[in-house]
């Protein structure tokens, strides 16, 4: 069985499974396909987890201060909601759903980011030490990054749901 001993993708891995999970669920809210719901969620999901891996290591590193790191996370988390909602709508999506889904987008992966129990906690040294300390820190509060991915993530998909004009659309 292939794992990710690195840890490199920790949350890149936790995004796309909550996202995914997040897709299906709002796909039954919208009657629409549950499998489509659920590919979009995890690439959207997954989008997002990859910018906290990347701040994260940014930071832990030296390589990027707290603010940086938080930009990063927010940035992707922008590209993921993007994603997302083409992935969605295709056509039908207009600029003030792609703007609304990319500020929300990019506020709920800066929370991630800041909110996490490992942000700015793991001291900055090799990074094969920064590493180590993500995936055992990552692993030790895998219950709080499940729930609290999860909520934020609950939140992100009903806000960008009722903020972009496809939520009234009959067609959706």
């Amino acid at each position: 069985m292939n794992t990710d001993k690195s840890g490199n993708f920790f949350f890149t891995i936790l995004g796309a499974v909550i996202g995914g999970i997040m897709g299906a669920v709002d796909a039954i809210s919208a009657g629409t396909s549950v499998i489509e719901g659920a590919i979009n969620g995890a690439k959207s999901g997954g989008i997002s987890g990859a910018g906290v891996d990347i701040a994260i290591v940014a930071v832990a590193t030296g390589g990027a201060s707290l603010s940086t790191g938080a930009l990063i996370a927010g940035g992707f988390g922008a590209l993921g909601s993007v994603v997302g909602v083409r992935s969605s709508y295709g056509e039908d999506a207009s600029m003030i759903d792609y703007a609304a889904s990319a500020i929300v987008g990019s506020m709920a992966n800066m929370i991630s980011f800041g909110t996490g129990p490992i942000n700015g906690e793991i001291a900055k040294g090799a990074l094969k030490d920064v590493v180590k300390e993500l995936v055992q820190t990552g692993m030790d509060f895998l219950v709080e990054n499940v729930v609290s991915g999860g909520i934020i993530s609950f939140f992100t998909t009903m806000t960008i749901r009722a903020t972009t004009n496809n939520y009234y659309s009959s067609e959706h």
